[in-house]
């Protein structure tokens, strides 16, 4: 039993099973932009208009490609919504209206995935 216990382990460390990013894609930093326009979204009637959200991710990072978008509540979050994004100069860029003040707690989180590469960033938008 101890030496299938130390051929598991073995196999475990000197495999790729837990990242194919090479060391640059290890450091690369994925920036995100959370932009608010403040009165920029829709108004009906008598509503006050609604804030513009525009959340922006690069399209790829050290040669990963995006994905996917998910928007969650919460900080524990007990679901993950994915979202559609349009690709604008490089950046996958995904917008909606809301009043800032009732999504404080939003996040969203963007994945880079490629292979086994898997990287991803997430953000309060509150």
């Amino acid at each position: 039993m101890k030496k299938f216990f130390i051929a598991i382990c073995a196999f475990i460390f000197s495999s790729n099973t837990f990242s194919n990013c090479t060391v640059e894609q290890d450091a690369a930093v994925i920036e995100m932009n959370v932009l608010v326009e403040e009165e920029g979204g829709v108004s009906a009637g008598e509503h006050v208009a609604m804030d513009l959200v525009k959340v922006e991710v690069p399209v790829s990072v050290s040669g990963i490609p995006l994905v996917a978008m998910f928007l969650t509540e919460g900080e524990l979050a007990s679901f993950w919504i994915p979202i559609s994004f349009k690709v604008e100069k490089e950046k996958a860029v995904f917008q909606f209206p809301a009043y800032l003040e009732s999504i404080q707690n939003f996040e969203v989180l963007a994945q880079y995935e490629s292979g086994n590469c898997i990287k991803s960033v997430q953000r309060l938008l509150g």
